[in-house]
């Protein structure tokens, strides 16, 4: 059984910089929702929050074996995002090099905006991708309840 907290910094930001395809480390204060093993006490996979415009935020997922990404973790994050904090627009960074994640964050509703030729620290290039609030698909729709994907 697993269940869902929210908090700042400590260990969850560190076990994300650990994890996160960069070698920029997130700030001590940054926002996350993660995942716990409600056994085992381990984090199963997180996702914080940087870069909050007002309008825009970026998210940045990790998981710690394959199944953590659960529907009721999406929404929540894209609750977070969307509802609570009213953003329009979700970005997100992924390496070029990162097929994984690339597929994840496609999956998730995301779309390549562009790739930013040698955008990180090694010189390797990262694609840019955004999702705006309207083509969330995690979130209910308007007067029912419920979520718009069936997945």
């Amino acid at each position: 059984m697993s269940r869902i907290v929210s908090g700042r910094g400590g260990p969850v930001v560190k076990w994300l910089d650990s994890r996160i395809f960069t070698q920029d480390h997130f700030p001590e204060d940054t926002t996350w929702i993660a995942l716990i093993d409600e056994c085992t006490g381990e984090i199963l996979g997180a996702t914080c929050f940087t870069d909050y415009r007002g309008s825009c935020i970026s998210m940045h997922f990790a998981g710690a074996k394959r199944g953590w990404l659960t529907r009721r973790f999406i929404q929540t994050c894209f609750n977070y995002v969307f509802n609570e904090l009213g953003c329009r627009r979700a970005v997100g960074l992924v390496r070029k090099d990162n097929l994984k994640a690339l597929i994840t964050d496609i999956k998730l509703g995301f779309t390549v905006e562009c790739l930013m030729r040698k955008a990180d620290d090694d010189g390797t290039d990262m694609y840019l991708l955004s999702l705006l609030r309207e083509e969330c698909k995690w979130l209910p729709k308007a007067g029912t309840g419920k979520e718009k994907a069936n997945g």
